[in-house]
């Protein structure tokens, strides 16, 4: 891949990330709103960090940041967009996983949900591939630690998500 073809390709996940960013921070945001408002508890009895770690605020801020940087061609903006690629697919495969075994009733689990939860999936997939082409490792020059470094942020954000996650 040529380095004009790269820019174009950083610009394009660039901006993905930083959609997808906001789109997941909308649909926490009306998460959120949901619960507070079904529950009826005041701003008083709310643990900002409980509420930012419950329902991926942070996680939509981190994909948007990395989203940006990565548009930027700096080196943290491509290890962000890396680890929450392949985060971001992880994390939809076992939230669709955990509403079928938990057995939600107001989630649909028609042919047109697993079809987009699947292109979601495929699609950030892709992207965390694409950002593992040569010529991103060629101009990033990732270290060994770095590797590590990435794989084990990926290990630890899956076994938080799928294990751990809920804090009340």
């Amino acid at each position: 891949m040529t380095d004009s073809k790269r820019k174009i390709v950083e610009i394009i996940i660039g901006s993905l990330l930083v959609i997808f960013g906001c789109v997941i921070f909308y649909e926490a945001s009306i998460g959120f709103l949901f619960v507070y408002n079904k529950v009826g508890v005041s701003w008083e009895e709310i643990s900002l960090l409980k509420v930012l770690y419950n329902y991926n605020f942070i996680a939509s801020i981190v994909l948007f940041v990395s989203g940006i940087l990565l548009m930027m061609r700096k080196k943290i903006g491509w290890i962000g967009s890396i680890i929450m690629s392949f985060f971001s697919a992880i994390l939809l495969l076992i939230n669709l996983f955990g509403r079928f075994v938990k057995g939600y009733e107001y989630v649909s689990t028609d042919s047109s949900y697993l079809i987009f939860y699947g292109v979601l999936i495929i699609l950030f997939l892709a992207i965390g591939g694409m950002l593992l082409h040569k010529s991103f490792i060629k101009k990033y020059q990732p270290t060994k630690g770095i590797w590590i470094l990435m794989l084990l942020f990926i290990i630890v954000l899956i076994v938080n998500e799928a294990f751990v996650k809920p804090i009340t």
